[in-house]
């Protein structure tokens, strides 16, 4: 069973994304019986606290994909946005970044 140190309440995924308040580790947990896929992407280039994806840093977001009652631990920089694809039925907070 896995744990989690929460650092933040929980949040809605949107499809505008959020930014968690720069949190860099995010707990992101699919409730409903839907599966959903979960995007992160930057609002800002890697000099300015953005993340560059892919092989050489030319993608703009990233995708996971989540089927019902899944979860996944984001790790991104404080100015990536995490989003979710449509529906309300994906949950998001904060948690202390592991080293496991």
């Amino acid at each position: 069973m896995t744990t989690f140190r929460p650092i933040s309440n929980v949040e809605t995924l949107v499809t505008g994304g959020s930014t968690f308040n720069g949190a860099t580790s995010i707990a992101c947990i699919l409730t409903g019986t839907t599966d959903r896929t979960i995007t992160v992407s930057n609002t800002a280039g890697p000099t300015n606290g953005g993340s560059a994806f892919g092989v050489a840093g030319d993608a703009g977001q990233a995708q996971v994909y989540l089927r019902q009652g899944q979860y996944v631990v984001i790790n991104k920089r404080p100015k990536d946005k995490i989003a979710i694809d449509s529906g309300t039925d994906a949950r998001g907070f904060a948690v202390a970044r592991s080293t496991d």
